[in-house]
């Protein structure tokens, strides 16, 4: 499922990251100076510009679902 960008993060040069990081200047989610790229693990699409706690609160809880659907369909 594409983002607003339609960009795929592992495709995206250095410079393509930069200039997204510049025009997305704050975090989606609690507005603070985003600081990295936040992409859907599955497909690679961009979903948007978080600031790093956030980023690792996004995946943490993306883990979470993981496990709890394994452990639902191994009952």
């Amino acid at each position: 499922m594409p983002g607003n960008d339609a960009e795929l993060y592992g495709r995206m040069p250095a410079a393509a990251t930069w200039a997204f990081l510049a025009s997305h200047p704050r975090c989606a989610i609690c507005g603070r100076p985003s600081t990295e790229i936040d992409q859907h693990h599955g497909d690679g699409w961009v979903r948007g510009a978080l600031c790093h706690r956030c980023n690792c609160e996004v995946g943490s809880l993306e883990a979470a679902l993981r496990i709890c659907r394994i452990h639902n369909s191994a009952q």
